[in-house]
């Protein structure tokens, strides 16, 4: 396929990979192409090829590929901010040096990112241990995938923010499989779903009323309050059919439209 230029986010769960494809045109978001792949198998950087396998044949020769990251291997952490006339090398090193003597960790052990926290002077930085994010890259490589870029599952959820009326106040909620995933101004995370057994203890746990929550998936949190969002209207242009269930593809979705590194 030599047309387009996609962008795609790909959300893996434990037995599902679900992605989506999404193009800019005359300045709106279309739809290209969705997916449902299943996952079998218990090694899962080989169940992971193994679903994988031959999806690459369906893509354009120009893609974008944003790949989700599960939220609870991840940790958050900030710390001071590096003096100001570090080189951008220096200020890698002093990020890893630090996250790694927060953590007790070796700091080669770490994939880090970070970014400066608005108009404090501390840095917000992401781990995740080095070996699992190598595994997954591996996976994609093996599928003959060329990948962009690695993101939070959660994370995802900020691309639906610009499309939320009184977002600034709004806590964005996503449910998985097994987790919640939330995005609230800056910050983001998840919460098993085993210690979420009503909206009370999520708001709870959140820190935020009933009705400045906003849910993504439909009809599972029972109060009259919380605001529902369909993460499909963000999209001008649509390729019937759409996907049943078509809340689960939220995360991949918002991998799609997020912003990356150029």
């Amino acid at each position: 396929m030599a047309f387009g230029n996609w962008r795609i986010g790909v959300d893996i769960q434990e037995d599902v990979i679900r992605a989506v494809a999404v193009s800019r045109r005359r300045g709106a978001w279309c739809l290209q192409r969705w997916w449902r792949l299943p996952v079998d198998g218990e090694n899962e950087g080989e169940k992971l090829s193994v679903a994988l396998n031959g999806w690459h044949r369906q893509l354009p020769l120009g893609y974008c590929l944003c790949l989700g990251f599960p939220t609870r291997r991840t940790l958050q952490r900030e710390i001071p901010a590096p003096p100001p006339e570090l080189s951008e090398l220096q200020y890698s090193h002093y990020v890893a040096s630090a996250t790694g003597r927060q953590l007790q960790m070796a700091e080669q052990t770490l994939c880090l990112d970070f970014r400066p926290v608005p108009g404090e002077p501390r840095f917000a930085v992401t781990a995740a241990r080095a070996s699992d994010v190598d595994r997954l890259v591996a996976s994609m490589r093996q599928a003959r995938l060329r990948l962009t870029a690695i993101a939070p599952e959660a994370c995802a959820l900020f691309s639906f923010l610009p499309f939320i009326h009184d977002s600034d106040d709004a806590c964005l909620v996503c449910r998985t499989a097994t987790e919640w995933l939330w995005v609230r101004h800056a910050r983001w995370g998840s919460l098993p779903c085993q210690e979420v057994p009503d909206c009370v203890t999520l708001c709870q746990r959140l820190s935020v009323t009933a009705r400045h929550l906003i849910c993504c998936s439909p009809g599972e949190l029972t109060n009259d309050e919380v605001r529902e969002f369909d993460p499909w209207r963000v999209l001008s242009r649509l390729q019937p059919p759409l996907p049943e269930q078509g809340e689960c593809y939220a995360i991949a979705l918002g991998l799609a439209l997020a912003r990356l590194p150029q």
